[in-house]
């Protein structure tokens, strides 16, 4: 029984069922009692979900696991320096997705708005990049490491990085597109947000990494976040052309820029990681705790 219990697939499933169960058990005792404009609602969703992930996790490592909390890459460590090189890393990774696009005529600043807030999607980014960092990099993507090996956790990881997103409601779009703009994310995010944790397996670049990639990409440069539209931005934007030079209703994810810049990136930090001695590691749980 303890054999089924510690299997890579029922703990990711049970976790993501918990997961659902706190979240959606804690609206549903909110909503009854409280009435809240859309944007506090939105920001407490994010700050609800970063705290069950990250509950999970500790119950998941520690209880069923039966490993040290720090193992996870959660660590004193370079939580400044690396968080803020990983922001860095997000601002130029985004930057050349959009001077791509920009180059192709795919992309066109027409404006600022320097009435925007952009102090709210930056604190709203930062939580989800937590939640999606802790549930993907932190115990999806090391549960199946423990069993399989770094690359076949890698390709896990990343596709399920890349395909739940397709639970995004993109307007205007065909099934197509959105199947498309999650497949070029498999790739362009879940691979290289998975290698720059490979690169000292510590959170903070990829948390960073993945903060600033939203941001910049919607309140900063105006376009579109993984099919969502957050409003007003800094710059005032068109896209045009077809979908593999401006994404689409995806936005810029859904490019082959964004496509080339994620990858070429994705590559140099596991070609990094790779020579620091980081891949294809397999931690196999012992007969003591299977």
């Amino acid at each position: 029984m303890r054999k089924f219990w510690i299997h890579p697939i029922t703990q990711i499933v049970g976790y993501v069922a918990l997961f659902l169960i706190l979240l959606y058990g804690s609206w549903f005792f909110i909503l009854h009692f409280f009435k809240m404009a859309l944007l506090v609602e939105l920001m407490l969703n994010e700050i609800l979900e970063a705290i069950f992930c990250v509950l999970l996790l500790i119950f998941y490592v520690v209880e069923v696991q039966k490993r040290k909390f720090d193992s996870t890459g959660i660590v004193k460590r370079g939580v400044i320096v690396e968080t803020v090189a990983g922001f860095a890393l997000g601002l130029v990774v985004s930057g050349l997705t959009i001077f791509g696009m920009y180059m192709v005529g795919a992309y066109k600043p027409v404006g600022m708005n320097l009435q925007a807030n952009l102090i709210y999607p930056f604190i709203l980014f930062f939580f989800g990049a937590i939640v999606e960092e802790v549930i993907f990099r932190l115990f999806i993507f090391q549960t199946c490491e423990r069993r399989w090996g770094t690359t076949p956790a890698l390709v896990i990881t990343s596709v399920s990085f890349g395909m739940v997103h397709l639970i995004n409601t993109v307007q205007h779009s065909t099934f197509e597109q959105r199947l498309l703009g999650c497949m070029f994310l498999v790739f362009e995010a879940g691979f290289l947000l998975n290698a720059l944790f490979l690169v000292n397996r510590r959170v903070w670049l990829p948390l960073g990494m993945h903060w600033a990639w939203n941001f910049f990409e919607g309140p900063i440069f105006g376009t579109i976040v993984s099919g969502q539209n957050f409003g007003a931005s800094l710059l005032v934007a068109q896209t045009s052309g077809v979908m593999l030079a401006s994404g689409g209703p995806f936005g810029p994810e859904g490019s082959a820029s964004g496509l080339i810049v994620g990858v070429a990136c994705g590559a140099l930090a596991a070609w990094y990681s790779i020579k620091r001695g980081a891949w294809n590691q397999r931690l196999v749980e012992t007969e003591s705790t299977s």
